[in-house]
């Protein structure tokens, strides 16, 4: 089977109409319509329904769209693999991460680069849905995220996962020698809560908590940079930001009153994300590797997942 074929297929699939197409991978026509009807003949099946300008894709064309589609990822990472062989380090390495997992990517991503001075990074930061649909793409190499919508089309290592703290503005009174908070201390506060763009996730979640507790939560600001909320606080706005207690900045601890809040049942489970048939260069298992080891060295050992979950990827 062709592969040059099989990418003007899924060129014809992606743009909706030949004519678009052949715009599109700059020839004429006739020659792409050609090279359909070689495919169809090759494959003794009818791939799209054609009537004048309207055309449908087949149940057989649409199962040829994504095994072609997935083939012509997979060739177009040989000359990285081969690459990675030769040398034993990518040049490159893109990484995502959700805003509630940044903390793990901001203490590895330097151990990498002391470690390999030459390798080039290209860190995305978005919220799961979006990095999910980047993995999805092999536009990143893996994220480091909350667990994704379509776990089928991926391979995951949990993470420990992190309970949420209560950042406090100075400009409400904490008790003194307050250890925790609980969700009744929160009632009637206003509160910064993080939230994704699209789809539900621990906002919808975190909100539910809420409302099991009999509480309506005053939510006055919703991000999904839970970062952007300490800078709230940071930044004079009165209130109490929510987020995960592994995210809340360095210079934020040591000026705010940061309390746990009394929630063990819901916590941030972040994880390592990883397509299943994408290929993972020496540079990114050795990233993700590190990821792994200094988890154990921040948990105790009864937290934490055996490091050999490493080799799974």
């Amino acid at each position: 089977m062709d592969a040059k074929r099989l990418m003007y297929f899924c060129t014809i699939v992606e743009q909706g109409q030949i004519s678009r197409a052949a715009r599109v991978l700059n020839m004429s026509q006739p020659p792409l319509s050609q090279r359909m009807k070689e495919l169809e003949d090759e494959l003794g099946v009818t791939l799209i329904i054609r009537d004048g300008r309207n055309w449908q894709i087949t149940e057989a064309g649409r199962v040829l769209y994504e095994r072609a589609h997935q083939l012509l990822a997979m060739l177009e990472e040989i000359p990285l693999e081969v690459k990675n062989a030769e040398d034993g380090f990518s040049s490159r390495l893109i990484v995502g991460a959700t805003t509630m997992c940044l903390s793990r990517l901001l203490r590895v991503a330097p151990i990498m680069h002391n470690e390999f001075p030459n390798l080039r990074f290209k860190l995305v930061i978005g919220d799961s849905n979006f990095l999910e649909n980047m993995l999805k793409k092999r536009q990143i190499d893996f994220a480091i995220m909350l667990p994704a919508s379509d776990p089928e089309a991926f391979e995951v290592i949990p993470l420990p996962a992190s309970p949420f703290s209560a950042v406090y503005s100075d400009r409400i009174t904490v008790e003194r020698d307050k250890k925790t908070v609980t969700l009744e201390e929160l009632r009637g506060l206003p509160l910064l809560l993080c939230k994704r763009i699209e789809g539900t996730g621990v906002f919808d979640n975190l909100f539910k908590v809420f409302k099991a507790a009999g509480i309506s939560p005053n939510i006055v600001v919703e991000s999904p940079d839970c970062r952007t909320l300490a800078d709230l606080i940071a930044n004079g706005m009165k209130a109490v930001a929510v987020i995960p207690s592994s995210e809340v900045p360095e210079h934020i601890l040591k000026k705010y009153v940061v309390l746990p809040i009394d929630l063990a049942e819901y916590q941030v489970e972040p994880m390592v994300v990883r397509l299943k048939d994408h290929y993972l260069t020496t540079a990114a298992q050795t990233m993700i590797h590190h990821f792994l080891t200094m988890e154990e060295q921040l948990q105790p050992p009864s937290d934490i997942e055996s490091a050999e979950a490493a080799d799974r990827l």
